[in-house]
């Protein structure tokens, strides 16, 4: 059975992992419900995830609605403020099987919309504190989104 995770073995992947994910208005709820989908089937994928960014799934980079699924929530054009001292931790990433060291805000403010799977409509945009291994998580996915990602990786063979 093919993967839906992106990888960077491929250069469409990689092309992929570094595009800049569009913002979710461009998009209709039919294909935010898809993408929504195609999320939740790559979490199934793989049991050793903890969340997922939609331009890790999604075969299309002109089709790449910003979203990425963390629990049972699904976020839509996030975005983060980093509220005061960074610590620099070893993070592993889905789309490269590898580590990457990178400096995380320990605590940050999110900035993000919802998409609800039941009523197909998107939220108003929250302000939400977040901190610890949470805040790190959410991070790696926005900066996934904003298509950063090569620059971090530290391959391990």
């Amino acid at each position: 059975m093919k993967s839906v995770i992106n990888t960077v073995y491929t250069l469409e992947g990689l092309e992929r992992l570094l595009s800049k994910a569009k913002n979710c208005d461009e998009f209709s709820p039919i294909v935010l419900n898809k993408v929504a989908i195609r999320l939740k089937k790559g979490m199934k994928e793989r049991s050793d995830a903890i969340a997922i960014a939609s331009n890790q799934v999604i075969e299309d980079k002109d089709v790449c609605p910003a979203m990425f699924l963390y629990g049972s929530l699904i976020a839509c054009d996030p975005s983060y403020v980093i509220i005061g001292k960074t610590t620099d931790s070893i993070e592993g990433c889905l789309s490269c099987r590898c580590t990457h060291t990178v400096s995380r805000g320990e605590k940050i403010h999110l900035i993000t919309r919802f998409f609800d799977t039941k009523t197909k409509k998107l939220s108003d945009f929250y302000l939400l504190e977040v901190e610890g291994f949470d805040a790190t998580v959410l991070q790696h996915e926005i900066d996934h989104l904003n298509g950063k990602f090569i620059d971090m990786v530290t391959f391990e063979f």
